[in-house]
C-alpha cells in the first residue's frame, strides 16, 4: 500500500503489518515503505514475508495503533531518517 493511501485511512480501519530490515528481506508480494534500514510493509488484508532468518506473518491493528508505533519508531531514528 502506498504512502497516500495510508494517509487517506481514517484511524478506526483495520490493517496487516509487518517489518523486516533491508539485511534480512528475500521477498515479499507487498511493496515496502523503507524508513531507514528497515521495510515496514502495509497493507489491509493477510499476508506474510520472506526473510533470511524465515517468514514473517503480518499482524493486525488499527491504523491510528500502527502510526502511534511508527511516530515512535521515527522518533528514535538518526535526524537524517527523520526528515517529515
Amino acid at each position: 500500500m502506498d504512502e497516500m493511501t495510508l494517509k487517506l485511512l481514517p484511524d478506526d480501519v483495520v490493517v496487516n503489518f509487518c517489518m523486516s530490515s533491508k539485511e534480512n528481506f528475500v521477498e515479499g508480494e507487498t511493496e515496502p515503505i523503507v524508513v531507514g534500514d528497515y521495510l515496514i510493509f502495509i497493507e489491509l488484508f493477510p499476508f506474510a514475508v520472506k526473510s533470511k532468518k524465515g517468514v514473517i506473518e503480518s499482524t493486525t491493528l488499527r491504523w491510528k495503533e500502527l502510526k502511534k508505533a511508527m511516530s515512535s519508531l521515527l522518533s528514535t531514528l538518526p535526524p537524517k531518517f527523520n526528515a517529515s
